[in-house]
């Protein structure tokens, strides 16, 4: 089981530069505009909501900070603005029921998940994508859905510079999605692969 957890936020250095993420290793990726996102699957002290605050609060810009499971495979995210955080949203709600991410009575609200990152977007100077959101929020999890890849269709929605030649609907089954997968997060990695 891999386990991550993703910063995603505005700055004029890598994330994993940050002092919440200091002490521990991870890749930081760079979209366009300042956009970056750094990746660990080791703990940083806090919850979701705290670490959204200290990254908001040491940038100075809106921040996204989830946790990514890849079996079963679900994701949560947190929405940070102006200090503030939004409710964990969760894509692939039984197995995070399943797994103990959230409780049993935990309910999954795609609509209230939407607006609240239409909110987002907006706030951070984005262009979001109403049907991309629809689809991340609708996306079930499980097997074959790992979180980082429930995550790229949250990306695409929420108009992350880069992102928008993923489709947002794609199957993450099988081998053209691995090689869309393997694209996005390893563009330095030739894939080929046979269909």
């Amino acid at each position: 089981m891999t386990n991550s957890l993703i910063i995603l936020a505005r700055s004029n250095y890598p994330l994993g530069q940050l002092a919440s993420a200091a002490e521990v290793s991870g890749e930081d990726y760079e979209f366009g505009l300042g956009w970056r996102m750094f990746v660990t699957q080791s703990d940083i002290p806090g919850s979701l909501p705290e670490i959204a605050k200290a990254v908001f609060k040491e940038t100075g810009y809106p921040a996204v900070v989830g946790f990514a499971n890849d079996d079963p495979g679900y994701l949560g995210i947190v929405f940070c603005e102006k200090g503030k955080t939004d409710l964990t949203y969760v894509t692939g709600v039984a197995e995070a029921k399943a797994d103990g991410f959230v409780g049993p009575k935990f309910k999954h609200h795609p609509m209230s998940a939407i607006g609240a990152a239409v909110g987002w977007s907006k706030k951070a100077g984005l262009n979001s994508s109403y049907d991309a959101l629809k689809a991340a929020a609708n996306r079930s999890g499980g097997p074959g859905a790992p979180g980082m890849d429930l995550l790229l269709t949250w990306l695409v929605g929420l108009g992350i510079p880069q992102c928008d030649d993923v489709d947002p609907y794609w199957n993450e089954i099988g081998e053209a999605a691995i090689a869309q997968r393997q694209a996005f997060w390893r563009p330095d990695v030739e894939v080929r692969i046979n269909l």
